[in-house]
């Protein structure tokens, strides 16, 4: 078996006298496949504090699970402590084609026969009972079963008897199994399955997604992502809980904000005032979302973008006028009525019904202020 650099480079940052090192996990998974690995997990004996003493650019984490992060010029190594024998720490894992270990001599250790499983195209677990004991290896058998092209017959009682519990599961980690299925190469089809099997609240009344007319030519970012599952479930409104996932403040909102630029993009292409106020940016995301549901073929993004670079202004900064100016001119006090009567003068100005000049808005001010007692 060949072993990239970064593995050996691994190793020989780990490896000491009386300690034992093994390569664990994925990364060895990805060895049998003549796959290239983003994750490099190892487990060693020696006691992490010594190990983070001794090794350069590694740090201690102090979580439920404590391991040392090494900084490497080939990426991140995780080191756990291997605290038992190595076959009860590879016995604790998910799936048997991740329950496998290699030592620093190339050799590999799989107890439970996980290259084989893998060579039948097979997704097996370690144990009858792991995904009950976590139920959320079974979001993790879905997203598995599709990216290395798995049949997941073998352990279909064992999902079954599962999928109900992944509720059950802390919204933190869900928001993290989640976010590695909309992220993969193969997030369509993994959204497709996850549906089929109703795991997640949003998947309820669902039992397929129409995802053979997606067009997947463009690249989407991870919110396009989202929103094209929204737009092939039907949904106006967001049903993902992004918040408990974790997902940082303000996502909800902003996933919110582009789904109804892309309900609306559905019927019809914005108007200037939209376009203004919403954004270039996010219409060229909807304008992304609505190419890859309808597969149209013609690309609205150049059509967008001279539109708005064409608008009068780009901004409420870009009027010719100040709130300073306007208080001046109309003697009155500051409020809330500046910034809507500055909405209502950008307005105007978009559908061209006054030319953006000063002379004119603080006239136009004047006139709006006077009939409508704006404030």
């Amino acid at each position: 078996m060949i072993v990239s650099r970064a593995i050996q480079y691994g190793f020989e940052q780990l490896l000491t006298a009386h300690v034992e090192v093994y390569l664990v996990g994925g990364a060895v998974r990805d060895l049998f496949l003549q796959k290239e690995s983003a994750d490099f997990d190892f487990v060693t004996t020696e006691p992490l504090d010594k190990l983070r003493a001794r090794v350069k650019h590694a740090t201690y984490i102090d979580t439920n699970q404590p391991l040392v992060t090494i900084n490497s010029p080939y990426g991140v190594f995780e080191v756990s402590a291997l605290n038992s024998r190595l076959y009860d720490n590879l016995s604790a894992r998910d799936f048997t084609m991740n329950a496998c270990a290699l030592d620093a001599n190339g050799v590999v250790i799989d107890p439970f026969h996980g290259r084989a499983a893998l060579e039948k195209g097979q997704l097996q677990t370690v144990r009858p009972t792991s995904l009950r004991e976590d139920p959320l290896r079974v979001l993790r058998a879905i997203r598995f079963s599709v990216e290395y092209d798995l049949t997941r017959t073998t352990i279909r009682q064992e999902i079954d008897g599962a999928k109900t519990s992944v509720q059950q599961v802390a919204n933190e980690r869900i928001g993290k199994e989640v976010e590695r299925a909309i992220m993969s190469d193969s997030w369509l089809t993994i959204f497709e399955q996850l549906c089929e099997e109703q795991i997640l609240p949003a998947f309820a009344s669902c039992s397929k997604l129409e995802v053979a007319t997606v067009d997947l030519n463009n690249p989407l970012s991870q919110m396009e992502r989202w929103l094209v599952v929204h737009q092939l479930l039907g949904f106006e409104e967001v049903v993902f809980p992004y918040k408990a996932w974790g997902y940082g403040k303000g996502y909800h909102k902003k996933v919110s904000q582009l789904l109804q630029v892309v309900n609306r993009r559905v019927e019809r292409m914005p108007t200037d005032v939209e376009l203004f106020y919403e954004g270039l940016a996010n219409h060229l995301s909807a304008e992304n979302v609505h190419q890859a549901i309808t597969a149209e073929g013609r690309s609205r993004h150049k059509e967008l973008v001279k539109r708005f670079n064409q608008l009068p202004i780009q901004s409420l900064r870009d009027l010719a006028i100040t709130p300073t100016q306007m208080i001046d001119e109309l003697h009155v006090k500051p409020g809330p009525w500046i910034q809507r009567l500055l909405h209502t003068l950008a307005v105007f100005v978009i559908n061209k019904e006054i030319v953006n000049d000063k002379k004119l808005l603080l006239h136009k001010a004047r006139e709006l202020y006077d009939e409508t007692s704006i404030t």
